[in-house]
Parts: C-alpha cells; structure tokens; sequence
C-alpha cells in the first residue's frame, strides 16, 4: 500500500496529517509507505532520512537517475505496488487532476473515482451533470485583505445591500458568524490583522439547520448517521428519524448511481419546507481530528475501524 500526501495550498498540512494517521493504522497489518508531492507535483520518499525524487509509472515505483529516465534503458524494474491511497485534499484541483494521472499510470486507487471529485468540486459542472438533485443557490463573496484596504466602505455597502444577516465567514481553518451589519467592518478588521489574507462570507437563506451525512465502504455501503451542524463547527444527533432515513437512502442511491468508491460526504441545508444539497465531498480531509472521523465517530464507528473498512473492501474489490 501507498499512501500519498501533500499537494499544496492551505490543504498541504491537513494531507499530511491524513496521511500519518492513516499509516499509524495500517501500518504492521500490512506492508505500507508513504510518498509526498510538493506543490510542483514531484514525488519524494524519505531514505536514509533524505527525501529522494521517485517516478511513478506503470504501476512501479522508480527512484529517479539521469540513466534510468532513458526510454528502453532502465537499468532496474522498480518496485510494484499493488494498491494506492492518494489523500489529497478538496479545493486542490491540480491535486485531483494528479489523481488521474495515477489511474493513467496504472495504479490500482483507493478513495473517490477522480472525475466524480472534480465534478462535484466545480458548482457549475455538478448542477449540469447531476440534474436531479436540487443544490442550493447560497449567496456567496470571497473578500481579499487587498481587495478590503482598498475599497472597504464599498465592501461594507455591498454587503448591507446584497446579503441577509446572519451572515457565515470562513477564514483559515476559522468557521463563525456576523450577525449585525455594524459589526462587518470590525471583525474584518480584526481578521486581517491577526493575518488572515481571504475571508469568505455566505448569506443566511433562513435555513432551519444544516446536516451531514457520509458513506464509506466499496462493497458494502454504509451510511453514517445523520448529523447536525451547529453555528460553531459541532456535531449534534438529533434529527427527525423520517429525515434520517430520507438523507441515508438518498446517499446510498447516489453512490450506487454514479458508482462512488470508498468514501464521501453530502452537506444537507434544511428549510421549513424540504431540503437542499448544499455541498458534496468526494476528497475530504481524513485524519483522526477531521469532521469526516468525528462524524463517524458519532455513528459508532472508531477511527481504526473505518479506515480498515476502506482500506479492506476496496482492495476486495481490487482483486475482482
């Protein structure tokens, strides 16, 4: 097994620690390594505690020599892997465009079908592709520390105008709420001092609450429980059982549709009248601190054992 890591972005660190916490698993079970890719999309593997450039190609794994690359003239085979786990982070296309150029290099891949990741990734292409869900229209702004020191009076307008209050923000890894327009102006301040450089903000759409609902395992498909959001980023159990039952077969039916692989996530915005796919996650963060491990851990199911329930029925299903 090998698992890959890294990538770029704020989503480099959040792959690393996936990474390690999945090898600390496996690891003992079965033979397993890692390998990290830098934001230039080249491979390194520690040796001899020096990171060393690899080359991956048919399904083997080369250590890179000026004589080896020679088309017809590699001196060794490599070292075959059977199975790879690439843990890279959503919001990282050129991380999910990697994925494809693993499954072109013949590696068998653990983890989601890349061009379904990519879809669900772009809002666009997901509501063209997947006509019969019903996604939800948030009314969204990304807002630059330069984009703000330059015109933050505008900023400040706009958003009294175009956005309904609560608002959400999101920057870093931060998740929080405005509720009053006079206080837009402080707490943006406030962000950009403490060093944030992007503040992203959605407008309220009188939402009941938000839900999350995952599945894992390539044969046979668990849905997780159903669980609630609350303002601060915790998971709560208390939905209606009706609703429960409703969101577990909707995400069933869609892996089985679109022939989802081992793992995922839906996030769920309920409305007096019904509900809306908010987002979809086929690339989510996995070590044991993530929203994915805590939500399963919320369905009973430790961290150890969902990674080895992945890790077991996709490579069953490898093998077939």
């Amino acid at each position: 097994m090998l698992l890959i890591g890294g990538g770029s972005g704020k989503n480099r660190l959040e792959s690393m620690r996936t990474m390690k916490d999945i090898f600390g698993v496996l690891k003992g079970k079965m033979p397993v390594q890692k390998l990290y890719v830098d934001e230039h999309r080249m491979f390194w593997r520690m040796e001899d505690e020096v990171y060393r450039p690899i080359a991956l190609m048919a399904n083997r794994l080369f250590p890179i020599m000026q004589d080896e690359l020679i088309i017809g003239k590699t001196n060794e085979i490599g070292q075959e892997v059977e199975n790879v786990w690439p843990l890279l982070i959503r919001n990282d296309d050129r991380g999910l465009g990697l994925m494809n150029y693993l499954e072109y290099a013949g590696f068998r891949l653990l983890g989601t079908n890349s061009d379904i990741a990519v879809l669900c990734e772009n809002v666009d292409l997901r509501k063209m592709v997947f006509r019969d869900i019903d996604f939800d229209q948030e009314k969204t702004w990304v807002i630059d520390r330069e984009k703000w020191n330059k015109d933050f009076l505008a900023i400040e307008d706009k958003i009294g105008n175009e956005f309904k209050f609560p608002l959400e923000i999101n920057y870093g890894n931060v998740k929080d709420k405005i509720v009053l327009w006079e206080n837009v102006a402080n707490i943006f301040w406030r962000i950009f001092e403490e060093g944030y450089d992007v503040v992203k903000i959605t407008g309220s759409n009188d939402i009941k609450y938000r839900l999350i609902v995952g599945f894992v395992g390539r044969k046979n498909f668990l849905p997780s429980r159903v669980v609630r959001q609350d303002e601060k980023g915790l998971l709560i159990d208390d939905v209606e059982k009706s609703l429960v039952r409703e969101l577990q077969n909707f995400v069933i039916n869609f892996v089985k549709k679109y022939e989802v692989k081992d793992y995922g996530w839906w996030e769920i915005n309920v409305y007096q009248t019904g509900w809306k796919v908010r987002n979809i996650n086929f690339a989510p963060a996995m070590s044991r601190d993530s929203m994915f491990a805590k939500m399963w851990n919320l369905s009973g199911m430790t961290y150890e054992k969902m990674i080895e329930k992945i890790y077991s029925e996709a490579c069953e299903n490898n093998h077939e």
